[in-house]
C-alpha cells in the first residue's frame, strides 16, 4: 500500500521539505531516473515513459514519503551547458548521463571518438619481417591427376627458406677486411624498411658486435650518413672511372714532389764539408766616445 503525504496530515507550505528531486536522461529513447540520492531506475521491457514515470513516482513516494519532483534531461538541454563544465560532470556520470554528455561533447569535437578494439586475425600470424605463405594458383581441368600429383611433389621437394645466417665475430672481422678496399667507391643502396634506392660513397667499414655483422658507413649526397649490411645483394658498388682515378693522382703528385724538393735540399754536414773561412765577413762595429 502506498501512502502520500498528503495522507500524513501535513501541511502543504511544508510539502516541499518533503520533495525527491530527480532528472529523467533520454538519449535515443533509452530512459533512466536518477535520484538525488544516486538511486537510479530504468524501465522494465517495452514499458512506456507515462507508465515508468507513473511507476518510479510510486516506488519513491512508498520507500521515502517523499513526492518526485522530476526534470527531463535530454540533447536538447546538454547542448546548454558548456564544455569545461561537462567534462567535469562526466568523470562521476554513469549510466545514460554518461551516454548523452559524451555524446555532446563528441559532436562539438572537445571529447575524442571512442575506437573499438580490432579483433586479432584467426589463424597463423606473421611478424613484420617475415614473409606470407607463397600463394600459386591451379586451374586443375587442364592436368591429370598424375600431373597434379607429380606438381605437388617438386612444390615439397623446393628448398625451404632459412632464417638469417649467424656468423661467428672471426667471420666478421673477415668480412671487414674484405670490404675496406670498397672504401671511397661510390655506391646504390637500396634504404632500409622502404624500397627507395639511394646513392652515396662508402665512408667506412664497421662490426656491430651484438649481431655480429659487419656493415657498410655510406654517406649520402645531402652529408647524411646510412649503414648497409656487407653481405647483402641490395647494394652495387661502382669502381672509380679514370677521371676520378686522375683526380685521386694529383693531390698524391703534388705531394710527392714536395717530398723531392726537400730531398733536394743539402745535409748540415754537406754545408758543413763545403764551407771555407774566407765565405765569412767580420763587420766591426765601433761605437763613438
Amino acid at each position: 500500500m502506498y501512502i502520500c503525504i498528503e495522507q500524513l496530515g501535513i501541511a502543504p507550505q511544508h510539502q516541499n521539505k518533503f520533495i525527491m528531486r530527480a532528472n529523467l536522461f533520454i538519449h535515443k529513447e533509452v530512459l533512466e531516473i536518477l535520484l538525488t540520492n544516486g538511486t537510479s531506475f530504468v524501465p522494465n521491457k517495452n514499458e512506456a515513459k507515462d507508465v515508468f514515470i507513473e511507476r518510479v513516482s510510486a516506488e519513491v513516494e512508498a520507500e521515502y514519503l517523499e513526492k518526485i519532483d522530476l526534470k527531463e534531461v535530454d540533447e536538447t538541454s546538454i547542448k546548454k551547458v558548456g564544455s569545461k563544465q561537462l567534462l567535469a560532470r562526466l568523470n562521476n556520470a554513469k549510466g545514460v548521463a554518461n551516454d548523452l554528455i559524451r555524446y555532446v561533447l563528441i559532436k562539438r569535437g572537445a571529447l575524442a571518438t571512442p575506437v573499438a578494439p580490432k579483433e586479432a586475425p584467426k589463424g597463423k600470424k606473421f611478424k613484420p619481417e617475415e614473409e606470407a605463405p607463397e600463394v600459386i594458383e591451379i586451374d586443375y581441368t587442364d592436368y591429370t591427376k598424375e600431373e597434379l600429383i607429380d606438381f605437388v611433389k617438386a612444390l615439397k621437394a623446393r628448398p625451404v627458406k632459412t632464417t638469417k645466417q649467424k656468423y661467428t665475430l672471426d667471420e666478421v672481422n673477415e668480412h671487414t677486411a674484405a670490404a675496406k678496399p670498397n672504401v671511397g667507391k661510390k655506391c646504390s643502396f637500396v634504404a632500409y624498411g622502404s624500397a627507395e634506392r639511394l646513392a652515396g660513397t662508402i665512408n667506412g667499414v664497421w662490426v656491430d658486435k651484438r649481431v655480429p655483422m659487419a656493415l657498410y658507413r655510406i654517406r649520402l649526397e645531402d652529408g647524411s650518413m646510412k649503414n648497409k649490411i656487407v653481405l647483402t645483394n641490395e647494394i652495387e658498388i661502382f669502381e672509380p672511372t679514370a677521371e676520378e682515378l686522375a683526380a685521386k693522382a694529383k693531390p698524391a703528385e703534388k705531394k710527392a714532389k714536395k717530398v723531392a724538393k726537400v730531398e733536394e735540399k743539402p745535409t748540415v754536414a754537406e754545408v758543413d764539408a763545403e764551407w771555407e773561412p774566407t765565405d765569412m765577413k767580420t763587420t766591426i762595429i765601433t761605437k763613438e766616445a
